[in-house]
């Protein structure tokens, strides 16, 4: 019982001085993940799809385009030469672990991996609601910090050359 006290003890004091780290996965082509730990233990994740075509967001996609980011007049329902699309399926941070800037941090290395994979042609990084899923009031309040710091239209961000 007594090395089991240890143990416990060992890992709650290594949850309070870890530092967190991010860890970016592809795990196929057009799937990409970014996991946060801390402590030796995941506290969060965002997984992102690349998608043909979306059903909602095209407006923003077009008028990002026509401020010149990714390329104009490239079709955003079959962006086969252009930018790529993706959506962001699924996200969650612990609970004791919310308001804390971590799920923007997940979601701007998710980004960041996917603008590197895009190369020159950029990508449209845009919510689960994008390509007819649903995105959370917490994500939304993502959505709307990373637009202070992408070229963005409603919850879509864009990642490339401009």
């Amino acid at each position: 019982m007594k090395l089991l006290r240890e143990y416990i003890r060992g890992i709650m004091e290594a949850e309070d001085t870890a530092e967190p780290t991010i860890n970016v996965q592809n795990y196929a082509k057009g799937k990409v993940s970014a996991v946060l730990m801390m402590g030796g233990f995941k506290i969060g994740y965002v997984l992102a799809r690349e998608v043909l075509r979306w059903k909602y967001c095209v407006k923003d996609v077009e008028k990002l385009q026509a401020q010149g980011h990714g390329e104009p007049g490239a079709d955003p329902d079959f962006p086969t030469l252009g930018p790529q699309l993706w959506a962001v399926g699924s996200s969650q941070v612990d609970q004791g672990f919310r308001g804390l800037g971590y799920g923007k941090m997940l979601y701007e290395a998710l980004i960041e991996d996917i603008g590197r994979q895009a190369g020159v042609r950029g990508a449209f990084v845009g919510a689960d609601e994008c390509a007819a899923g649903s995105t959370s009031k917490d994500a939304q309040r993502v959505w709307k910090s990373l637009a202070r710091d992408y070229p963005s239209s409603g919850n879509v961000v864009y990642v490339g050359p401009k």
